[in-house]
C-alpha cells in the first residue's frame, strides 16, 4: 500500500507492537512516499528481500508489460504477444496484421514489410531491456541497513 508522507526520516522495519509480534515494512521511498506492508510476524532478512524485490519485479513486469507504444498506439506485451511478434519477424509472408490498443479502443495496424516489423521487434527487445535494467538498478540500489532493528 502507497503512504504518504513528509517526514524523511521514515523507518524501512518498525515493530508496532513486540507482544503481539507486529512489524512494518517499507519501502520504495520518495521525497513524499513509500510502500508499506503490516506484518503478523518479525520478518527474516530473507522475508524482507522477498517481499521487496518481489515487488520491484512486478513492477518491472508492469511496465514491460503496458509501457510500450508504437507510432503512438500502446501495444500490450504478454508474453504470448512478445513470442508472436519474434515470430511474425521472421516470417516471409506480409503484409502482417496486429491489433494494438485495448479490448475497448482495439487499434489494428499492418506491417508492409519484413523490414518495418524487423524495426518494431528491435524496439520492443530495447523496451523490455530498459525496463529490466531499470528494476536491476532499484533493487541494486536497496539499503538494506534500513532493515536492521
Amino acid at each position: 500500500m502507497r503512504v504518504r508522507s513528509s517526514n524523511n526520516n521514515v523507518k524501512g522495519l518498525v515493530c508496532l507492537d513486540p507482544l503481539r509480534n507486529i512489524y512494518r515494512l517499507r519501502w520504495d521511498f520518495s521525497d513524499d512516499s513509500y510502500e508499506e506492508v503490516e506484518l503478523k510476524y518479525k520478518p527474516s532478512k530473507e522475508d524482507i528481500q522477498s517481499i521487496i524485490e518481489d515487488y520491484y519485479n512486478k513492477q518491472t513486469e508492469e511496465n514491460i508489460i503496458n509501457g510500450f507504444s508504437y507510432k503512438e498506439n500502446k501495444v500490450y506485451l504478454s508474453r504470448d504477444n512478445q513470442l508472436n511478434y519474434l515470430l511474425f519477424a521472421n516470417s516471409t509472408i506480409f503484409p502482417i496484421n496486429v491489433k494494438f490498443g485495448t479490448s475497448d479502443n482495439p487499434i489494428y495496424y499492418t506491417f508492409k514489410s519484413k523490414d518495418e516489423m524487423t524495426s518494431f521487434v528491435n524496439k520492443i527487445a530495447n523496451h523490455i531491456s530498459t525496463c529490466l535494467q531499470d528494476g536491476w538498478n532499484k533493487k541494486k540500489n536497496i539499503d538494506w541497513s534500513l532493515y536492521e532493528l
